[in-house]
């Protein structure tokens, strides 16, 4: 039996305040056919340097909420007045969302400009372009999770490097007068499929107007990797989760005295752990 282990935050790191270089946004996916928005994929940003056909893709969807609006949803929580704040958050929200037709179309263009593989993840609502940190900062930590991003040293990704670490992308994290700092973004572009089910009372289906799976089930339900369906990568995505998650070659690797005690990570075993449904059986949401 395979092991597989999620990669997990740990621990804040209040002095590592980065930000991004250009605020540039990918609108939010709305599905109206499952009545859910995309939710955060961790590691699946583009932090690729921006160029003009970016902006100009982007430049029609909004990166922050406009100030007449937040100043009427203050007004309404100061009123006590949630009904009129709800009305007010879901009208806000509404300026972040495209349809999946939509969003896919972005994503196909964006894909074109960067050159990206059809099996890299790109998550919606996320922004893009590489971010930036004061050149004064130093990591205390070698691999460091902030979800949805993570994080390693330079001393430690390139250590991954060396060693043939596979199904990860590094991206330096800039000083704010344009050097590389000591800090590496990750992008996963390891993949599996649809996990299995070990134990049965539930399933997975896929909404056919946004394409994301979701497992269904009347209680929590245990699950294990498929080797089938996984590329064979040591960092990877899995089909309906929404985290990272690593081979025993890679847990091994930043278990090492290499990594002593600098892993600012939760690496958690995940065969046969039992997961919570997205949709019980009757197709509600599951509580």
């Amino acid at each position: 039996m395979m092991q597989w282990f999620s990669v997990a935050e740990l621990d804040l790191d209040p002095k590592f305040d980065a930000d991004y270089k250009e605020q540039l946004r990918l609108p939010r996916m709305y599905c109206a056919s499952c009545q859910q928005c995309s939710p955060p994929i961790v590691a699946a940003r583009v932090p690729e340097p921006v160029v003009s056909e970016v902006r100009e893709l982007l430049r029609p969807f909004p990166t922050f909420a406009p100030d007449d609006m937040l100043l009427q949803l203050w007004q309404a929580l100061d009123d006590k007045d949630q009904e009129r704040a709800d009305r007010i958050e879901a009208e806000i929200q509404r300026l972040f969302q495209v349809s999946p037709e939509e969003f896919f179309s972005i994503e196909h263009k964006l894909r074109q400009i960067y050159h990206m593989p059809p099996s890299r993840i790109i998550e919606p609502g996320s922004f893009v372009g590489p971010l930036v940190v004061s050149k004064r900062f130093k990591p205390r930590w070698d691999v460091y999770m902030n979800w949805p991003s993570l994080y390693f040293s330079r001393r430690a990704g390139d250590e991954m490097l060396e060693k043939g670490l596979t199904g990860i992308e590094l991206f330096p994290v800039y000083t704010r007068d344009g050097k590389p700092s000591e800090v590496y973004e990750a992008v996963v572009t390891g993949y599996c499929g649809l996990p299995k089910l070990l134990s049965p009372g539930g399933d997975f289906f896929q909404c056919q107007e946004c394409k994301r799976w979701y497992l269904r089930g009347d209680h929590p339900l245990k699950i294990g990797l498929d080797p089938s369906r996984w590329d064979g990568s040591d960092f990877f995505h899995v089909e309906s989760l929404q985290g990272v998650y690593v081979s025993e070659r890679a847990h091994e690797l930043l278990n090492s005295p290499f990594f002593s005690t600098a892993v600012w990570a939760s690496l958690r075993p995940m065969e046969g752990e039992w997961v919570h449904p997205y949709f019980d059986l009757s197709g509600n949401l599951f509580s």
